[in-house]
């Protein structure tokens, strides 16, 4: 199956001047915040993401 750029999350990225690190630490943070466990999101996950690689996270993300 081909992959899809998740157009999307690269529009928001760019948006709110996000990186991907950025993003990943975020998305870690908010996991604590939720669960008392950081998250485990990596700058790579997030470009995973972007490239349609992965098309959805993780359930926990």
């Amino acid at each position: 199956m081909p992959r899809t750029r998740n157009e999307a999350l690269a529009a928001w990225m760019a948006e709110h001047k996000v990186t991907t690190n950025e993003l990943a630490e975020r998305l870690n943070s908010a996991i604590a915040d939720f669960t008392g466990s950081y998250g485990t999101c990596t700058e790579r996950g997030v470009f995973r993401w972007l490239s349609g690689e992965i098309a959805w996270p993780h359930a926990r993300q």
